[in-house]
């Protein structure tokens, strides 16, 4: 098995790959990793936003939008350098999508890609900027709400 990368890190994904694997959850990851329902999310609760707190919440979102694509773009730049190949293409036994089908590699699966794109997740850096601007967002309402007079 080539997967170049810590021994805890390679444990931790065959443990969430081949052994948590659960039904309910090979439905929703697939939906919940697509950029269609991330774009519809944030259709959605900016309409809800807007309604809510008016139009000043658009600023705010077109700056998550800015954040996430500066993310996404600094994460692609990273992935270029590193060329991690993902562990549907190295690991034995791995379970993956393809074609909108689940399948599992075989159990004598034998690595033949030499790069890839697997680190960083760009899932993951997307998420943490919209969670930091999000809590910013949220401290900074709540600082200006609450000023202390002497």
């Amino acid at each position: 098995m080539s997967f170049p990368t810590h021994a805890f890190d390679l444990k931790l994904f065959l443990l969430i790959n081949q052994e948590w694997r659960s039904p309910v959850l090979d439905v929703i990851m697939p939906i919940l990793s697509s950029m269609t329902a991330l774009f519809v999310a944030i259709a959605l609760v900016l309409t809800f936003m807007v309604i809510r707190h008016g139009k000043g919440q658009i600023i705010f979102f077109l700056i998550l939008l800015v954040g996430m694509g500066a993310t996404d773009f600094t994460s692609n730049l990273i992935k270029k350098q590193s060329k991690r190949v993902r562990p549907l293409n190295s690991v034995a036994s791995t379970h993956h999508q393809a074609h909108g089908f689940w399948q599992q590699l075989p159990a004598d699966f034998v690595q033949v890609k030499k790069t890839g794109s697997s680190f960083p997740s760009t899932h993951s850096a997307n998420t943490m900027v919209l969670a930091i601007l999000a809590i910013d967002r949220k401290s900074t309402r709540l600082n200006s709400s609450h000023e202390f007079v002497s």
